[in-house]
């Protein structure tokens, strides 16, 4: 599905992709990976054990959750805690914040990529749609 790739071929193929996606895939990246990724799951860990009114399964969700920030944190360096990750404040200047762009861009994966932000942003769309184009326009902004 994805093309020739580290898992995908062997012998000096193999070779070849190992030698460039070994830089990636190295200690001290792969420290921070399990620093971040424990944290979270800490703090996930933490709030599910919160009494709750009403049960909901969220596991998906906060999986995303972890990952995205995990992701965010290591390569981008934007450190957002498990719970605050969806309360964060929006930046000035910005429409979105940084998680609300990454999910929207993940949980809308179709639109984002195919479809073009200014035809996701035409007036007659639902709000909903526009809210996607907005977020396919900012993340590379809250990249940088």
């Amino acid at each position: 599905m994805y093309g020739p790739n580290l898992f995908t071929v062997d012998q000096d193929e193999w070779k070849r992709h190992k030698r460039v996606s070994a830089p990636a895939v190295n200690e001290r990246i792969m420290g921070a990976v399990w620093e971040v990724s424990s944290t979270q799951a800490r703090e996930m860990m933490a709030e599910i054990e919160k009494p709750r009114a009403a049960e909901t399964n969220t596991t998906f969700d906060s999986m995303k959750t972890i990952s995205i920030n995990v992701i965010g944190s290591v390569s981008f360096g934007s450190r957002t805690s498990f719970t605050d990750a969806n309360l964060s404040e929006i930046p000035a200047g910005f429409n979105t914040t940084f998680m609300t762009s990454v999910l929207s861009f993940v949980n809308n994966m179709f639109l984002s990529v195919f479809i073009p932000s200014t035809w996701l942003k035409l007036p007659f769309m639902p709000k909903s749609v526009r809210d996607i184009g907005i977020a396919k326009e900012e993340f590379p902004l809250h990249i940088k």
